[in-house]
């Protein structure tokens, strides 16, 4: 009698590549007022200075607000030139951003609440969406969700460092 092996049965505990949507969702308090952080956030130029990943961000044209492009480019995970705009703005309450990286679309959602007159509640949602199926996304998803984590304390550490609490300029 022949013995048969099932070569199936590894294939099932290997990572299945996927296009869905990778969601996190993070809050965190920052010490100023809701203006303030509004405004900070709405300007892209800062990112650079609270993201980890990003070198520097630039206006491409056209005035501030809604509608505004910008080039961000990126040195982790790997170096690379991206493509934002601003889909929403209603201050003091919302920012949203819609990213067109190398090889995935990234949606920021910024959503601002005053707790008190000085303090603010961020809660950041991150949607990125793979433009190839992408294999062992639930691992990404962690490592995604430690980046944010660690992007959020620095913007916290931004406003406690610099005590950003006089009114910010419009964005740009």
């Amino acid at each position: 009698m022949m013995k048969t092996t099932n070569t199936n049965k590894h294939i099932s505990s290997r990572p299945r590549a996927t296009r869905t949507p990778i969601r996190v969702h993070l809050a965190i308090g920052i010490p100023s007022p809701q203006d303030v952080v509004f405004a900070y956030l709405a300007d892209l130029e800062n990112n650079s200075e609270w993201n980890w990943s990003v070198a520097a961000t630039t206006p491409i044209g056209g005035p501030g607000g809604e509608g505004r492009h910008f080039a961000q480019r990126r040195v982790s995970p790997r170096s690379a030139n991206d493509l934002l705009e601003i889909t929403a703005l209603d201050p003091p309450r919302l920012v949203e951003i819609l990213g067109d990286l190398d090889d995935a679309e990234v949606r920021y959602r910024y959503e601002l609440t005053a707790l008190t007159s000085d303090r603010t509640r961020l809660l950041t949602t991150v949607e990125l969406t793979p433009k190839a199926p992408m294999p062992g996304a639930r691992l990404y998803a962690g490592r995604l969700n430690d980046a944010i984590s660690t992007n959020l304390e620095s913007l916290k550490a931004v406003f406690v460092d610099r005590q950003l609490s006089v009114a910010v300029p419009a964005p740009r």
